[in-house]
């Protein structure tokens, strides 16, 4: 018999997942598929049904349709046979317990002998970098310990699958930096399926290969990082992907690639690109781009896409400066450029954004 790869024996399928709680559905019939050694993400806003997919996933939640692993149907099963590893929120670590018997702990509920568990145990330790850390307490622990400790347990028992929920959340910015660092390394070594969720685009560009989007339990759009960035498929993703600069305006003429738009207020026309759909001329809009995309002209303005403006502050990073542009009537814009940039408070600019960057939704009035 021919042998099947291992990419196809570890594939976690999921095909119409329903969850439901006290008669409202959470989660709306998404269907995806991660094989093995695929870090997939599901980015969504509070309450978009994030964590009640993972709890599908591992059997806590009651759902309907399907989810298998390696063709075998394992919705049926409880949690304890499904053998899928969980890094929750809160972490959930045994603070009472040292480094050593927390990461041991599913292995002994699963019944592994004492030679197999320590073999196993000692591997991910070291994987993590926790060696030297094995007799303490996870009370003494810091925060970025503890994490590793709770990424340690969700494999030391070989998982089929390893589930993320929000695992950056509850720390500082720069250990979260150094932990994405190291948990790119770690799950590249990791060929099993990687589900991540996250409201953080850019905590699920770092990490994840492809990306699904979920908004009130619908998964809208699902793609590799760079495909979603240039095709949000409607205004709500696009906010959720970052595009969070926008202004009104009406379409000036049918367009289902570019199209013009006079914004509202400003007398000016502009042109963006139309991703999610056909739009008619007189057609309210609305349009959006990444504060990254917004380029500060040094020369002259372009004649496309090119605006006056007044900067409202000026908050300078390591490797960025953030600024602020008042673009009357109580509106702002926000620009992120790389490095520093040579301009004050008050200071009068003129910017510019490509048709490229620029996205163009219907505007609706509901």
């Amino acid at each position: 018999m021919k042998s099947v790869p291992r990419e196809s024996r570890d594939t976690l399928q999921v095909s119409d997942l329903r969850v439901s709680y006290n008669g409202r559905q959470a989660v709306k019939g998404i269907s995806f598929v991660v094989p093995a050694g695929e870090v997939f993400g599901l980015l969504g806003p509070s309450g978009a049904g994030k964590t009640s997919v993972l709890m599908a996933l591992t059997g806590v939640a009651g759902t309907e349709g399907e989810i298998r692993h390696a063709g075998e149907l394992v919705s049926n099963l409880p949690a304890r046979r499904r053998r899928f590893g969980h890094v929750y929120q809160e972490f959930r670590l045994f603070d009472w317990m040292n480094v050593w018997d927390n990461v041991a702990f599913p292995c002994r509920a699963l019944g592994w002998d004492l030679s197999r568990i320590e073999t196993s145990v000692k591997d991910v330790l070291l994987r993590v970098g926790l060696s030297d850390l094995h007799e303490c307490r996870v009370r003494d622990l810091s925060g970025g310990e503890r994490q590793r400790v709770a990424l340690a347990r969700a494999l030391a028992f070989q998982p089929r699958a390893l589930l993320l929920d929000e695992p950056f959340s509850h720390l500082d910015p720069p250990l979260c930096e150094e932990l994405k660092l190291d948990l790119q390394r770690f799950l590249r070594e990791t060929s099993i399926p990687v589900v991540l969720v996250t409201h953080d685009h850019r905590e699920a560009f770092a990490l994840c290969d492809r990306i699904g989007i979920l908004i009130k339990g619908v998964l809208t759009q699902v793609g590799r990082p760079d495909d979603l960035l240039a095709h949000p498929v409607d205004l709500d993703t696009a906010r959720l992907l970052g595009f969070s600069n926008s202004l009104d305006g009406q379409a000036m003429n049918d367009a289902d690639e570019t199209v013009e738009i006079r914004l509202d207020g400003i007398n000016t026309v502009w042109r963006g690109r139309v991703p999610g759909g056909a739009l008619r001329a007189n057609g309210a809009v609305r349009i959006a781009c990444r504060p990254e995309r917004v380029q500060i002209c040094l020369a002259e303005r372009p004649t496309t896409n090119g605006f006056d403006t007044r900067v409202a502050s000026v908050h300078a990073s390591a490797d960025s400066t953030v600024l602020t542009l008042d673009l009357g009537s109580d509106r702002s814009w926000t620009v992120r450029a790389p490095g520093r940039v040579s301009v004050s408070m008050g200071q009068s600019v003129t910017c510019y954004v490509s048709v490229d960057d620029l996205m163009v939704y219907p505007r609706s009035f509901s």
